[in-house]
């Protein structure tokens, strides 16, 4: 405890012995629980350390013995490296730099441990990528276990005051969960990376070690306001942090397999800065027929506040074909919330895969081997006969793309079948996935 402190409990104690009052139990740990403090402990929980493993084939003459013998040998080394992430929702998502797992073929996390004694023995849980995005350097994970798991509540980085307290959680060099703390010392900064410069960064003076990449970087509230990415090796104070507003506005993207569930709303959110609005809003939908507006402003979902643009469409596409869906919006003129309900209906892309190429699809997300991430379909089912059964496709197989446009979401499937004409001739793209890793054909196919 700093002078000050010893200073003000000594004052404590002389008014208390003055009034004849003894001091309250626990009111020096009440001067210790700083900000900072408390902005730790409730966001700790949901630190995670990241270990990717990777295993390289190798051939040559791995002694001096093999060499002079002349015998080369086939064996394999596994590398690992360590790097930070956060989870950002209950269900296990988890948030992280594309560069701490874009190397890795399996991916562990692991909380940070009871009392903070680290068990060597402990290899985490197994976790896999969701998406990637190398020029944004972000990623998202999926833990396998089942949560609910402790996550961060984001903020917003377009306030930010210049000097205000910044706390850095992560995993420098393997030491799980370590704090450091600092200011804000600029913002806007833009850094070059492998992948490209990335703007509007952040740079704090919190120190920032190598594994700490991915790690959460906090206001003096414990909420999200960047991602811990990079530090000048050269300088001693200069980290950098991407901005939890890009992070939002990525997010959208980085949540594909969600957006390629087959339910649909027919309604897209957008986070700006201070809630989440009605922005895209298709007018056949299920939402516009319940009543909702463009510019509406999201505050319950099922009775409960959104967290965050995932949080949200996860709330809503968790639900199944058939089930309602009940929220409040903040409407220009309305002197109260808005209640509304609609029911969540088949996307149509989905409806026309099965209907145009006659395939029952689910997401899938496939690695290509060169670190980038892709949700496609995955054919679940062929209807024999159909234009994907007049091909030789088959289930586990991929679409990768139609007419040229990768199927990224069932949003792509409708936009490129919804006025195909019948009997159109159609190329395709198909991944199979062989014991020699995956393999693409090109084909084309009648339109049912």
């Amino acid at each position: 405890m700093t002078t000050r402190g010893w200073l003000l409990l000594g004052l404590l104690a002389a008014v208390a012995d003055d009034a004849g009052i003894p001091i309250p139990a626990g009111a020096e740990d009440d001067l210790r629980r700083t900000a900072v403090v408390r902005a730790v402990e409730a966001v700790a929980p949901a630190v995670v350390n990241i270990a990717t493993d990777r295993i390289i084939e190798r051939e040559g003459f791995p002694t001096v013995r093999d060499w002079m013998m002349g015998t080369p040998r086939r064996w394999r080394d596994r590398h690992q490296s360590l790097g930070s992430g956060v989870v950002i929702d209950p269900a296990g998502y988890v948030l992280t730099n594309s560069h701490v797992v874009s190397q890795g073929d399996a991916i562990h996390v692991k909380f940070r441990p009871p009392g903070g004694v680290e068990d060597p023995k402990d290899e985490g849980v197994d976790a896999r990528v969701v998406a990637n995005d190398p020029r944004n350097d972000l990623a998202l994970l999926k833990i396998a276990s089942d949560g609910p798991f402790p996550f961060v509540e984001m903020g917003a980085s377009h306030d930010l005051l210049i000097g205000e307290p910044v706390i850095a959680i992560g995993n420098p060099f393997g030491f799980s969960s370590t704090v450091t703390a600092g200011v804000v010392s600029a913002t806007n900064r833009t850094v070059p990376l492998p992948t490209g410069p990335i703007d509007g960064m952040i740079q704090t003076d919190a120190t920032i070690d190598p594994g700490n990449s991915g790690g959460p970087l906090l206001n003096i509230h414990g909420r999200l306001i960047g991602l811990n990415t990079a530090v000048f090796r050269d300088a001693r104070s200069i980290g950098l942090a991407i901005p939890v507003d890009r992070v939002k506005a990525v997010l959208s993207n980085l949540v594909n397999p969600l957006k390629a569930n087959a339910s649909w709303t027919g309604f897209e959110v957008r986070n700006r800065g201070k809630g989440l609005f009605v922005d895209v809003l298709d007018a056949a939908g299920p939402a516009a027929k319940g009543g909702l507006r463009a510019g509406d402003e999201v505050v319950e979902v099922e009775g409960k506040p959104p967290k965050s643009v995932l949080a949200l469409k996860k709330a809503i596409l968790d639900r199944s074909v058939g089930e309602q869906v009940r929220l409040r919006v903040k409407r220009a003129g309305a002197a109260q919330p808005v209640a509304l309900e609609f029911g969540v209906a088949e996307h149509p892309g989905v409806r026309l895969l099965r209907s145009r190429l006659g395939v029952e699809v689910e997401p899938a997300t496939i690695d290509q081997g060169d670190g980038v991430s892709l949700v496609k379909f995955r054919v679940r089912k062929v209807v024999p006969g159909g234009p994907a059964d007049r091909i030789a496709v088959r289930a586990d197989d991929v679409l990768h793309s139609l007419a040229g446009v990768p199927l990224g979401s069932a949003d792509d499937a409708a936009d490129v079948l919804r006025d195909a004409a019948a009997q159109q001739i159609v190329p395709v793209r198909i991944f199979r996935h062989t014991e020699r890793g995956w393999e693409w054909a090109d084909a084309e196919m009648a339109l049912d």
